[in-house]
């Protein structure tokens, strides 16, 4: 945690000296697969009711690269809102669900900026401006990786699962640009199923956890997905 808090400070205020001090290091303290996978254990491992415990999580949520809505293949698929729900925390679902919007004004933002187009460019200057900003968005994924493909360490299934998850949070990021008509009305991870076809409503259900239920019912779950035995 106190690297990532360093890292929250000095990507902004002083990124050389960021890249001078862990070097190496840099590629997977800033990757999303990892950022991300600290907010789910952080979540599932929660005692309920610790006020130091809940701290961190909403810590985690400030943090750039971490995307509550990405299934993770270590969890069989499942995210942070299924965590929640196993875990029968109600405190951090409400965390998950109320900051949704402004994780996602976050990204629109961010995207208008880089998509923005100059009245001065060519149609083939905002065509390379545009491809170059996707690159940069798959090169958060795949940065950590670079070196270690020249060793062949990681399996073909790994690299498999890699490189469809860099292109489904670049899919998810363009759909909360596209989805701001709609004040992002139709973006609901929360409805996401995991590798048993289970949402976090369906875990909530089967371990009685009812805050958890009502939470999900109040953010606007308006139908049950078939699990396909």
């Amino acid at each position: 945690m106190e690297i990532f808090r360093e890292y929250e400070d000095l990507v902004t205020q002083n990124p050389k000296l960021l890249e001078e001090k862990y070097k190496n290091r840099l590629r997977f303290i800033k990757t999303p697969l990892l950022r991300t996978s600290c907010l789910y254990w952080a979540i599932q491992f929660c005692t309920k009711g610790d006020a130091e415990d809940i701290e961190l999580i909403r810590e985690l949520l400030t943090f750039t690269n971490v995307i509550p809505e990405l299934q993770l293949k270590a969890t069989k698929m499942q995210n942070c809102f299924h965590a929640c729900c196993d875990n029968g925390n109600e405190v951090a679902l409400k965390l998950l669900l109320e900051g949704q919007k402004d994780r996602y004004k976050a990204i629109y933002k961010k995207y208008q900026k880089n998509l923005s187009v100059d009245k001065n460019q060519t149609p083939e200057e905002i065509k390379a401006a545009r491809k170059k900003f996707k690159a940069e968005q798959s090169k958060r994924i795949f940065e950590f990786l670079d070196d270690e493909l020249k060793t062949k360490k990681y399996t073909k299934k790994f690299m498999k699962y890699v490189k469809k998850t860099s292109d489904w949070i670049l899919e998810f990021e363009k759909r909360i640009f596209e989805g701001a008509r709609d004040d992002f009305a139709n973006i609901r991870p929360f409805e996401d199923q995991d590798d048993f076809g289970n949402t976090p409503l369906h875990i909530a259900s089967l371990k009685g956890r009812v805050e958890c239920v009502e939470a999900l019912l109040e953010a606007g779950i308006f139908f049950l997905v078939i699990i396909k035995l």
